[in-house]
């Protein structure tokens, strides 16, 4: 794959006191759920939202994941997720979140995820389309107009 491609990408939520466990502070099944509406966003701006499933007839799968949590977040507290394309390849991308609380700009929690292009009549991996490609290509362009994320990729991942 090749690595370390940058988008700024901000997805803001609020914590729901149903998100809330008996500790106080957000449940890791509610860490999940925010992290995957960030991912959602995420990938409709790389071009791989509804739109794209609707034309093209194919979506990404989740075929692997990393969580790591660094502050509590709380009930009512807003939340904000950065999010960075890693790397790709031509079925692959890997990329990460960061959540941060709004309060303090504290990071809460990072989430890294490996999925896969799927032709969904098929139900199959296939390669990218070029535009696509051409669109994770422009994010790597436009890399240094961001700051760098602090986001270390798993040894695992990939």
């Amino acid at each position: 794959m090749r690595g370390s491609q940058q988008l700024n990408c901000d997805y803001c939520t609020e914590i729901r006191p149903a998100w809330t466990d008996h500790n106080g502070h957000l449940n890791v099944a509610y860490y999940a759920l925010i992290f995957d509406q960030a991912t959602d966003h995420f990938l409709e701006r790389l071009g791989l939202g509804p739109a794209y499933l609707a034309e093209c007839g194919s979506s990404t799968f989740a075929v692997e994941s990393h969580s790591r949590y660094f502050s509590e977040v709380h009930e009512g507290q807003a939340v904000r997720v950065e999010s960075t394309l890693l790397a790709f390849d031509d079925k692959r991308i890997l990329y990460g979140h960061q959540m941060y609380r709004a309060k303090d700009d504290a990071l809460a929690a990072q989430f890294e995820q490996i999925s896969l292009h799927v032709d969904l009549s098929e139900r199959r991996v296939h390669p990218w389309p070029q535009g696509i490609a051409n669109n994770f290509q422009h994010v790597c362009s436009e890399n240094d107009a961001f700051g760098a994320l602090t986001l270390p990729v798993s040894r695992k991942a990939g």
